[in-house]
């Protein structure tokens, strides 16, 4: 579970549930076969988002386009660097514009 905070105002807060993008398809029995493509948008969390798919991606072609956050990813200190990291290790071929 996940808490979305309010940084200002007085807006509530919500609280989510979150599960890796395999756990998702094995819950609602979805083969990875079945996916077409896989977009990727997730303000700061794509390191996540791609280990959270691990199977979905060896199992699957599809091509993947994901949005990198580089202010969301300034702010997260540690993991700067890492998509970097993971894209090279999930990835044969990858282009970065």
């Amino acid at each position: 579970m996940y808490k979305i905070l309010n940084r200002g105002g007085n807006a509530p807060t919500e609280t989510i549930k979150i599960m890796p993008l395999d756990g998702f398809l094995a819950k609602n029995k979805i083969s990875a076969r079945n996916v077409k493509y896989i977009w990727i948008d997730t303000e700061g969390f794509e390191v996540q988002v791609l280990l959270g798919a691990k199977n979905l991606i060896a199992n699957n072609p599809a091509p993947i386009f994901m949005e990198c956050n580089l202010n969301a990813w300034d702010k997260s200190g540690p993991l700067r660097g890492n998509i970097d990291v993971a894209v090279r290790k999930l990835f044969a071929f990858y282009f970065v514009s």
